[in-house]
């Protein structure tokens, strides 16, 4: 039988972050057992225990990208070890992508203190934010021409009530001038996502997007 790393591989998933509050719920047996499956199955991994674990070095279409992975749940790295962390990567890659576990379980906004440190995060030279743990949707921001998406919502959990059984995923294309972003909203149906078509596709990238300019589900920010 395949392992769990074997079959996120063979449907596309090459990366992943360990950056969470459930990251130790088997403990440190757990925890190790984990890094060792994903090593297996070729899949890279950021958001390590430890700040030099936190993120890993990609190279894509020749571009050298760092990936982030924070936990502001119940890691004991502080906050403030993050942005010098993203300044001195920010100083030796072309792109930032930060992937961050914070903020308020079912909270349908971004709280302060989420804003102050993806403001924070972005002032230090992150260039795009993606938050996850509230498993609700939370609302996009645009600070300073980089993009903040407080909370994706669920992705497959075994939650089936209210806001939690809408999740979306978004796409990134980064380029010298520009980045173009697209979302993919989801119905979560048998605690697995159902991609919106059509008619209720619209509805949801209309209101997610009201506040930017956009196209469809789309909406592009130029960089300097």
């Amino acid at each position: 039988s395949s392992t769990t790393g074997e079959i996120l591989k063979s449907i596309g998933i090459n990366m992943v972050t360990l950056a969470n509050n459930h990251s130790y719920d088997c403990f440190g047996i757990g925890y190790n057992s984990t890094i060792q499956y994903l090593e297996k199955a070729g899949i890279d991994y950021m958001g390590g225990n430890e700040l030099g674990k936190s993120y890993f070095i990609k190279i894509i279409d020749g571009k050298k990208v760092a990936f982030v992975g924070i936990d502001q749940t119940v890691s004991r790295i502080p906050i403030s070890s993050f942005y010098t962390l993203i300044k001195k990567l920010d100083s030796e890659n072309n792109f930032v992508v930060v992937n961050i576990h914070w903020g308020i379980e079912y909270e349908l906004e971004a709280t302060s203190t989420q804003i102050l440190i993806a403001h924070n995060l972005i002032d230090n030279g992150a260039d795009v934010i993606f938050g996850h743990h509230p498993h609700v949707v939370e609302p996009v921001e645009i600070y300073k021409g980089k993009a903040i998406f407080y909370s994706l919502g669920n992705f497959v959990f075994d939650q089936d009530f209210g806001d939690t059984t809408v999740g979306l995923g978004v796409g990134v294309e980064f380029t010298d001038n520009k980045s173009v972003f697209t979302i993919f909203p989801f119905n979560i149906k048998l605690f697995a996502p159902d991609f919106m078509r059509g008619g209720e596709r619209d509805l949801f990238c209309d209101n997610y997007l009201r506040n930017l300019s956009y196209n469809g589900c789309s909406f592009e920010l130029t960089t300097d």
